[in-house]
């Protein structure tokens, strides 16, 4: 999914509800935890030098948006 598309579905949604994230274990009613910081990931930004292992960026894309809770 891009914002582009979570802007579209979440103006469906009623504007005053929390925001809350669910993992892949959790059931499709139960939440994980709440949503507190957006943060914007640009891969050239980072720093991978200070990164033990490498691998976990071979596949992450060049930007993205982290929801932290």
């Amino acid at each position: 999914m891009i914002v582009k598309e979570l802007i579209s579905e979440l103006r469906k949604i009623p504007q005053h509800f929390d925001v809350g994230v669910a993992a892949h274990d959790n059931l499709e009613e139960e939440c994980a935890g709440w949503v507190n910081f957006i943060f914007e990931f640009k891969k050239e930004d980072f720093d991978i030098k200070d990164v033990e292992d490498k691998r976990m960026f071979k596949d992450m894309p060049d930007g993205c948006v982290i929801l932290r809770c």
